[in-house]
């Protein structure tokens, strides 16, 4: 169970090494979906699956030959969570984080894109014409917490 020479030392930083890429594969294809990159998202689904089962063939065939050993699991965890944090970093810089808002309202005032870009939103505002009457459009950016 805790057996530690030099295949297994190899065998471990091949797992996390693999499990890493894994992670940040899910990451973008999970970008590249949400963002409508279906060709892009096949392409890595194709390797991750691939990868995935070489992983976990390898994984099982160890432990038939040569027992359960926890440093392979334990690096095939560290893998995974190494590669999810990289993840996050990769998904900030390829997605961006904001989304925008539309408010329709019939009020003319300023006080509620006084009040929003007191707090730190940034609000453009445009007039438009509704069914019933002239409305004022106010458009936020809201930066999407994670």
């Amino acid at each position: 169970m805790f057996n530690f020479n030099t295949s297994i030392v190899i065998l471990s930083i091949t797992v996390f090494s693999v499990t890493f890429l894994l992670s940040i594969l899910l990451t973008l294809r999970s970008i590249f979906l949400i963002k409508g990159l279906k060709v892009l998202a096949t392409i890595i689904i194709f390797f991750e699956t691939v990868t995935g089962l070489i992983v976990g063939i390898t994984i099982i065939s160890q432990a038939i030959e040569n027992g359960f050993n926890f440093f392979i699991i334990l690096f095939y965890g560290l893998g995974y969570a190494s590669g999810l944090l990289l993840g996050i970093d990769i998904n900030q810089k390829l997605s961006k984080s904001f989304i925008s808002i539309n408010i329709i309202t019939k009020k003319s005032d300023n006080l509620m894109e006084d009040s929003l870009r007191k707090n730190g939103f940034g609000v453009t505002c445009y007039s438009g014409s509704g069914k019933e009457s002239n409305v004022k459009v106010l458009n936020i950016i809201c930066k999407i917490q994670i």
